[in-house]
């Protein structure tokens, strides 16, 4: 089971990355370019994957969980 704040935290970094597509104005991007690397460094060094047996499988259903979520939202 992933932590939620490290699910809260990958959420972020497709939230910000989906932002920098947009191509917003010159300011903006390089604040979420900052946040962008703040998150993701959270997440990198969060202490879950230190206890997970297979971070590539755990990477993966954090990734299907921040979709499912995503697709609820929508919804």
């Amino acid at each position: 089971m992933i932590p939620p704040n490290a699910q809260v935290a990958f959420a972020g970094v497709e939230l910000t990355g989906r932002g920098k597509v947009r191509r917003p104005p010159v300011g903006l991007c390089f604040r979420l370019h900052r946040l962008l690397l703040r998150l993701s460094i959270r997440l990198w060094w969060h202490p879950y994957w230190k206890s997970v047996p297979s971070v590539p499988a755990a990477r993966a259903e954090l990734r299907q969980l921040a979709s499912a979520r995503g697709a609820a939202r929508a919804a």
